[in-house]
């Protein structure tokens, strides 16, 4: 992977910790500039999607958690366990 975008992910993670929701997102976004697969992206909006429900931002958080299904829905992912809790 990466190394820019290694680096913006524990950015975003160390804001994270510290309930800067907005700067946390904006560094998971900025990986999204970056080509990733799709299971990759999916899990960088999970984070995003985190950051809002964490703010209290519900309607966001669920727009950005539809976008990532549309992503793994196109991909095939949404048809595998792998890599996921459940598997």
């Amino acid at each position: 992977m990466n190394q820019e975008v290694e680096d913006w992910e524990h950015r975003g993670f160390e804001f994270l910790k510290r309930e800067q929701w907005s700067d946390a997102r904006h560094c998971f976004e900025e990986m999204r500039q970056h080509q990733l697969p799709p299971l990759r992206e999916a899990k960088v909006l999970a984070n995003v999607m985190l950051a809002f429900e964490r703010e209290g931002r519900n309607a966001e958080a669920a727009n950005v958690a539809y976008e990532a299904l549309g992503i793994l829905q196109a991909s095939g992912s949404d048809t595998t366990m792998e890599g996921t809790a459940l598997a």
